[in-house]
């Protein structure tokens, strides 16, 4: 392989992920930082908000429930690893020693929350959450992070009564860092479109939780197993990218790859579409592995 060769599959690489970038800064970011909110929640003033008034990313998330603010509310107080779990993605959280086992129904014993509580996002030497404040049954204030200087964030949930059978859920998280790239990384990189994935989850999961429609273990771990054979798709590709003389084939099955990922991490679509999403895939990949061994 020439030196020029090397050089047009890696400006094809960077070409891809440059208009991902793009992609998520112009069209998904604004979006999903405000996921379900009316312009009037967006803009609103919540509890907390006081702790970090000026905040380098802040984000708010809101989901309608049939179920009353008092069917809600004992959902979200018992939280917590070693309490009720959050109602996301088990099996990804543990992947990652965060030991969360997620509860389906109201447990009495973690009623009882007050200021000072922790909640814990895994076992000791894991990051927590403190009880900032607590209003019972309208919102809950939770402060993390040790210092601005590596990050503190605020998560803050409030519901409102629509009615007898019927309430909003609202979540707003506030991050305040100091612009340094370890922060940067961490914070708007890292964090940021894996917070949006979880928080997501768990709101649908107290909704569902709340309304008694809540789906099996099993239908999420398929759905995270999706996710994760189209990563591999797409790593298998880039690989190919740089291996294969016919280079361009695995390009354009990574930029399936990629936009498939974006659309099933953003979306979330139901399982039989995911399936048939990455079959999809791995007719892509056999395509392309076929042609480019031709032409080795």
């Amino acid at each position: 392989m020439t030196k020029d060769a090397f050089l047009w599959r890696i400006l094809g690489v960077l070409a891809l992920f440059m208009i991902v970038i793009l992609f998520y800064e112009l069209a998904l970011r604004g979006w999903h930082l405000r996921w379900g909110t009316a312009d009037i929640e967006a803009y609103r003033v919540f509890p907390g908000d006081e702790i970090i008034p000026n905040p380098n990313i802040e984000s708010t998330r809101a989901i309608t429930i049939n179920a009353s603010a008092t069917k809600v509310w004992p959902w979200l107080v018992q939280m917590g690893q070693g309490r009720a779990g959050f109602y996301s993605y088990d099996w990804l959280e543990n992947l990652i020693g965060c030991d969360i086992h997620s509860e389906s129904r109201v447990v009495p014993e973690f009623q009882n929350l007050k200021v000072g509580d922790e909640i814990r996002l895994g076992p000791d030497g894991y990051p927590f959450y403190t009880v900032a404040e607590i209003l019972p049954g309208k919102s809950l204030v939770l402060l993390g992070g040790k210092d601005v200087e590596t990050g503190i964030n605020t998560w803050v949930f409030v519901i409102d009564s629509l009615g007898q059978d019927s309430s909003r859920l609202i979540v707003r998280t506030r991050y305040s860092y100091v612009l340094k790239a370890a922060n940067i990384l961490m914070w708007r990189v890292l964090t940021e479109i894996a917070h949006f994935v979880m928080e997501r989850k768990m709101m649908i999961g107290i909704k569902q939780r709340a309304e008694g429609t809540q789906k099996s273990q099993a239908y999420d771990f398929i759905q995270v197993l999706l996710w994760m054979m189209t990563s591999l798709a797409l790593f298998i590709a880039f690989i190919s990218i740089l291996i294969r003389k016919l280079w361009w084939r695995p390009l354009a099955v990574a930029t399936l790859s990629m936009a498939v990922l974006i659309f099933q991490l953003f979306r979330q679509p139901p399982v039989l579409f995911g399936v048939i999403l990455d079959i999809g895939i791995i007719t892509a990949l056999i395509w392309a592995f076929s042609c480019a061994s031709k032409g080795d």
